[in-house]
């Protein structure tokens, strides 16, 4: 019998393979086909796997894989799997990676069991297939699906941004105050923002240039009608960039406007696809500059018209805005502006303080008012001349703060007080004449009145006046009950001193007298009671306009006397009742102190008093 037609016994096994037509049957098929026993050996092998190993069928069966040279490492999952198989009746399938001269080959792998006919498991089919590259083929597809995935996904991320950036872009144009206008490569408005409603009087979306070069009838400054060649849009549909044409143009309501027009054109490859255009209507700011221009020239008219120097200066540069003719005249400073301070202190003149001491440059009034925000109200400043003549300036400086509280200018008048400065040293001068005078003429009378009443008149400066004995009581003159209080004290303060009641009466009537005068012809009258061993004394005060020095003779002699301040002055009553008087009197107010003896002086009898004699 031939091998062909052998037939193969698997030695009680109970297998019978005929492997002529397995060969037959196998012979195209790339996989590799096997039976192997329990003990791993090849019982059949596909012609591919003696392709695969380069063996013939007698050297490959009945051995096992190992005994043929394989690779026992790389086969061994396939050899726990026959196992597995053969061990649980059930099929094993997994992968394997084996090297060859093409490189590492990737394998899958199915192992079956086979049965004899008791049903016993006699032996294991394995069958591997080569699917190296229909993992390839998988991989490249997995690859090619997941680039094309990603491409979508980056074409659906575009769209997205391009719709966000759309609405974006539309919602900046919506809210934008100037008008904006879309023209596409045609000339045709395809978009306006409301403002450009707003600015025009309608919709000017859908017109092209030259109908809305009729509605609104734009002209130049001048006057002069602009021609549609002349017409932003124009220009920037030819590929011109323009930036703030200004033009005249009519809304829709007849009202005549100014804007400033600016236009780019849409450009893609070289070829202009559209442009994009910006009314900014400057109607109103124009006419606010031309206010303002009106306004500066009428400040600079005032400034240039008051009696006094006016400097500005503006901050942090120190750079002078303005200086008017008086300034500049004041400070001999030929202005020109963008000058600083430093320039202006700087010439030749002198500047200095009453003191003599010289002002560097940064202490000037204007110079503090900018770098310190310091207000400085009529600071007086010596300045000397080329001529070597000398002014005297009374500067006022001070900030003008932005709404953040820095210090953005800075403004400085100057007033030229030299002659004022004359008149008051002159008057000074006349005042301390008068004074002089005044005070030879008190002292005269003084003396007069000194010798004339036998040294009991005392027409003394304030601080001559002396305090005798000890204070009883002080207290201000307000009313009846305070005249009251003092009358009682000096009745007390008399008796306790061992004074008789007729002399009492008469300090209390001249004490009368004295706060009289005081209440009626005084500012904040007040009364003191003094006491010693020897005297009581009441010293009246009060802040009044006082007895004028040569009033003052009349009014202590001659009874009946009587002028505005003098009214009901009773100093020949006080004289004759008490034993001595002090009398301070001025502009700031009058002192009259009244001493009288507890006991009358021993002595022979008194002479008259001169005027007695008059």
């Amino acid at each position: 019998m031939s091998a062909a037609e052998a037939r193969l016994d698997t030695e009680g096994a109970g297998v019978t393979i005929v492997e002529a037509e397995l060969d037959t049957l196998l012979e195209s098929v790339p996989d590799l086909i096997s039976i192997h026993d329990g003990a791993g050996r090849y019982l059949y092998a596909s012609p591919s796997i003696m392709r695969l190993v380069g063996r013939t069928r007698e050297e490959v069966l009945g051995r096992t894989w190992r005994e043929i040279g394989l690779m026992p490492d790389a086969l061994l999952p396939m050899t726990q799997a026959g196992e597995q198989a053969m061990a649980t009746g059930e099929p094993v399938i997994g992968e394997v990676s084996l090297a060859s001269p093409e490189g590492t080959r990737r394998y899958e792998y199915t192992l079956s069991p086979v049965r004899d006919r008791e049903g016993h498991i006699a032996a294991a089919i394995a069958v591997v297939r080569d699917i190296t590259q229909r993992q390839l083929d998988r991989a490249e597809r997995e690859r090619l699906v997941a680039q094309l995935t990603l491409e979508r996904e980056r074409v659906a991320a575009a769209a997205e941004d391009a719709e966000r950036r759309a609405a974006e872009l539309n919602a900046i144009i919506t809210s934008i105050d100037d008008a904006v206008n879309v023209y596409s490569s045609e000339g045709v408005l395809t978009h306006a923002n409301p403002a450009a409603v707003a600015e025009f009087g309608f919709d000017p979306t859908g017109l092209t240039r030259e109908t809305l070069l009729q509605r609104i009838s734009p002209r130049h400054p001048d006057g002069r009608p602009l021609a549609v060649e002349e017409f932003p849009a124009t220009r920037g549909l030819r590929g011109e960039r323009v930036a703030q044409q200004r033009l005249l143009f009519m809304d829709s309501h007849g009202r005549e406007r100014t804007a400033l027009v600016s236009i780019s054109p849409l450009a893609k490859n070289g070829l202009v696809r559209g442009a994009v255009e910006i009314w900014s209507d400057v109607t109103e700011l124009e006419k606010a500059l031309a206010g303002l221009a009106a306004e500066r020239t009428l400040l600079h008219t005032m400034m240039e018209q008051m009696p006094a120097g006016v400097i500005i200066a503006e901050a942090p540069s120190g750079r002078i805005t303005l200086m008017n003719q008086l300034a500049r005249e004041l400070l001999e400073h030929p202005f020109r502006v963008a000058q600083d301070i430093e320039h202006v202190i700087r010439y030749p003149q002198r500047m200095h303080r009453p003191n003599g001491e010289v002002l560097g440059t940064d202490l000037p009034p204007l110079t503090r008012a900018l770098r310190d925000g310091e207000s400085v109200i009529g600071e007086e400043v010596h300045l000397t001349r080329t001529d070597g003549s000398e002014r005297v300036l009374s500067i006022n400086a001070g900030p003008i703060r932005r709404p953040d509280t820095l210090v953005e200018v800075a403004v400085a008048t100057i007033h030229d007080i030299t002659e004022r400065r004359v008149a008051e040293r002159e008057r000074d001068a006349a005042r301390q004449r008068l004074l002089a005078t005044e005070r030879e003429r008190k002292n005269f009378n003084r003396e007069v009145i000194r010798a004339i009443t036998h040294d009991r008149f005392c027409l003394v400066e304030a601080r001559e006046i002396p305090t005798i004995g000890r204070l009883v009581l002080t207290l201000p003159l307000e009313d009846e009950e305070s005249y009251r209080t003092i009358r009682e004290c000096l009745i007390e303060t008399s008796t306790r001193a061992g004074m008789d009641e007729a002399r009492a009466q008469d300090l209390v009537l001249a004490a009368g007298e004295a706060i009289t005068n005081a209440i009626k012809h005084g500012r904040e009258p007040r009364a003191s009671v003094y006491s010693d061993s020897e005297r009581v004394t009441l010293r009246a005060c009060d802040k009044g306009p006082g007895i004028r020095a040569e009033d003052i003779p009349s009014s202590l002699f001659r009874r009946g006397f009587s002028t505005r301040v003098s009214l009901g002055m009773g100093y020949t009553i006080m004289l004759e009742l008490a034993d001595r008087l002090w009398l301070s009197t001025g502009p700031e107010g009058t002192i009259l102190q009244i001493e009288k003896r507890v006991h009358p002086e021993e002595t022979s009898e008194e002479p008259p008093l001169v005027w007695e004699k008059l």
